[in-house]
């Protein structure tokens, strides 16, 4: 060996790295060359002030990042390698998640469930139980149409039927009139005449919309024998 050769192998001597035989070549080496001897002495004067020095703790963060390694690595090494070892580590990740998302939400959740199930037992039978409705009760939450009460006389001169579009005010008066198109009595000035007199003293009960009275629109068909209202 050479004093290359043997200043290399330096620090493998000082962590007991070598062979039996290198080590006792590295040791007749040194016994013999002083420049070889003087590296040696001086690495393990650095090595012994080392290990004075004070040990400094990791941070807590960094132990904890290499204990997650150090545990997918048993974890990769437990499982083998190929699909089967694949599909291991992954139902292992699956359950893992479970416990640590699932299980803490377990008992909110079937409290919640337990709660809304008795509430709805509680009140079930209120809303269940049938209420006396009153025939003079007023739906105020839906519209109500105009209602027809009555009207005057009229004749029909040229026509068997006549159908009007009326316009009724929250008071319940006609404000207006007008024919559908197609019907021809409209050009007729007896029979117009003969229905607005009639129209004169119709009456109606007022429309209304949640509770409050309304103008509507009514459709009436006047024969000679019935008259037909729709709202």
């Amino acid at each position: 060996m050479n004093c290359k050769e043997v200043q290399r192998a330096l620090s493998s001597l000082a962590d007991n790295r070598l062979t039996r035989p290198e080590q006792e070549w590295v040791q007749r080496h040194l016994s013999w060359c002083v420049e070889c001897r003087n590296r040696w002495q001086q690495l393990d004067r650095v090595r012994r002030m080392l290990r004075g020095l004070p040990a400094w703790p990791p941070p807590p963060r960094l132990v904890y990042s290499l204990r997650v390694l150090a545990s997918r690595e048993r974890a990769r090494g437990l499982a083998g390698g190929g699909f089967r070892g694949w599909a291991t580590l992954a139902g292992r990740r699956v359950r893992l998640w479970a416990d640590n998302f699932l299980r803490p939400a377990a008992v909110p959740v079937t409290g919640g469930i337990l709660s809304a199930v008795l509430l709805f037992a509680i009140l079930a039978p209120v809303f269940s139980r049938p209420t006396a409705a009153s025939h003079n009760d007023v739906p105020i939450w839906l519209s109500r149409e105009a209602t027809f009460l009555c009207m005057g006389p009229y004749g029909l001169v040229n026509a068997d039927e006549i159908v009007l579009d009326l316009t009724v005010d929250p008071q319940g008066r006609i404000v207006d009139y007008s024919a559908p198109a197609g019907e021809n009595w409209i050009r007729d000035p007896r029979t117009r005449r003969s229905l607005e007199n009639a129209l004169l003293f119709t009456q109606f009960t007022p429309g209304t919309t949640f509770g409050q009275p309304a103008a509507a629109r009514v459709r009436i068909t006047l024969r000679r024998s019935e008259i037909d209202v729709r709202g």
